[in-house]
């Protein structure tokens, strides 16, 4: 056995399977680039769909279809929601009155919120009388905040007259 023939025949056998590698790399860089141009732009693109995007499909379709009841009784009639199950029990008069207590907590709470009342803006004289009030409001405060009239006094009169320390 020749090693430079061995050698030369890993290398051969080497540089091939590069050659595979790098071209299945490239296929696989310019489907995924294709792939994402056709999910940009929303086009299905020239190629025909993979098995592999088949096998998507039926299973994004399989997520998103309508689900059978489980319980497919033809003898059981369907319900409705919205309509109570007793209603065909009450008397026209209770229907009416349920009526008009749904009109007035529709008026009570949601037209008071989609329209909420609207503020009625006061006059310049009461706007200056508020003002007014709490500019004494606020003095009355200060006043009461103060000290007494006798400590006040004594304050001063030690600082007045320092005496013989000072």
């Amino acid at each position: 056995m020749d090693t430079n023939n061995v050698f030369g025949e890993v290398l051969e056998s080497a540089g091939t399977a590069a050659k595979q590698t790098g071209q299945a790399a490239a296929n696989a860089v310019s489907d995924t680039a294709k792939a994402a141009a056709s999910q940009i732009t929303g086009s299905q693109g020239d190629s025909p769909a993979s098995p592999q995007d088949v096998s998507n499909q039926d299973v994004v379709k399989g997520l998103y279809e309508e689900s059978q009841p489980q319980n497919t009784n033809p003898q059981q009639p369907a319900m409705v929601s919205n309509v109570p199950s007793d209603s065909s029990e009450k008397t026209p008069e209770e229907l009416a009155n349920l009526e008009l207590v749904r009109k007035e907590l529709h008026a009570a709470y949601y037209q008071s919120v989609v329209n909420p009342p609207t503020q009625e803006e006061e006059s310049v004289s009461e706007k200056i009388e508020r003002e007014d009030r709490q500019e004494d409001m606020e003095l009355q405060q200060k006043e009461m905040e103060k000290p007494p009239e006798l400590v006040q006094r004594a304050a001063q009169r030690v600082e007045k007259n320092p005496g013989a320390s000072g």
